[in-house]
């Protein structure tokens, strides 16, 4: 199976323990976690935001941890709406705190997984499966150019 670039996009320190301990059970389901964050697997280094946007756009999927602090983290939002609104749509799957308000962006158009405080990492399994299937899905509608699409018909 191929170990899919996830970014994992976070707000607040909150969301920041979550998104560290998904970091590592990605990894353990067989994904490559990327995330702007020193000391947690797959941690990457960079100067400046672009460079992270830029890091984000080569991953296959986005994994938005909002907890507690996201609503409000400029950050964390500008993350998720590269993902979703860049040059190509890259699937998002929306991670949530039970209780917390979540940022417009990931109420519509995005898988979205919730999970109690202090009860992500039993999710793991499930948000592993989902984001292997978000990123299924996104590769196949992928159509070369001036390729005619199959024809379906709907009864």
């Amino acid at each position: 199976m191929p170990r899919y670039r996830v970014f994992i996009a976070y707000g607040g320190s909150s969301a920041l323990t979550v998104a560290s301990a998904m970091a590592d059970c990605l990894w353990h389901q067989g994904l490559q976690p990327q995330i702007g964050a020193p000391g947690c697997r797959g941690s990457v280094s960079v100067a400046r935001q672009e460079d992270l946007f830029r890091l984000l756009r080569t991953c296959h999927a986005v994994l938005a941890v909002n907890a507690a602090q996201s609503y409000n983290t400029r950050k964390f939002i500008d993350e998720v709406e590269m993902a979703r609104y860049g040059d190509v749509p890259i699937p998002v799957l929306a991670f949530i705190e039970k209780g917390c308000k979540v940022i417009y962006v990931l109420k519509v158009g995005c898988t979205r997984i919730e999970f109690p405080k202090g009860g992500h990492k039993r999710k793991c399994a499930n948000v592993a499966s989902q984001l292997r299937l978000e990123i299924k899905r996104s590769n196949s509608v992928i159509v070369e150019e001036r390729k005619d699409l199959p024809r379906r018909t709907i009864v």
